[in-house]
């Protein structure tokens, strides 16, 4: 399946607008875009186990939401759209 560059970078911009508004809507922090890597965290350090429970619950909440994205946007367009999401827990540093 081809499609334009420019085709292409619309594609990406639009996923990546509707992320921004997942992510906006849900108390989570957009790092970075790098090239088609859309990165954000959570801060999950808490003393309150219950509050990391919610915490994480959120992030994988967002994750569900960031497929329905790609697969609207798959079945809108007629193109083979996909995504990766993983989701990592524990201390930065």
């Amino acid at each position: 399946q081809e499609i334009s560059p420019m085709e292409l970078i619309k594609s990406i911009n639009y996923i990546f607008s509707e992320f921004d508004e997942v992510i906006m809507s849900s108390g989570l922090f957009k790092m970075d875009t790098i090239g088609d890597a859309y990165v954000a965290a959570a801060w999950l350090h808490s003393t309150d186990p219950e509050e990391e429970i919610e915490r994480c619950a959120a992030v994988l909440v967002v994750a569900r939401e960031m497929v329905q994205v790609v697969e609207r946007h798959r079945k809108s367009s007629g193109w083979e759209v996909r995504c990766r999401i993983g989701v990592s827990m524990g201390s930065v540093f």
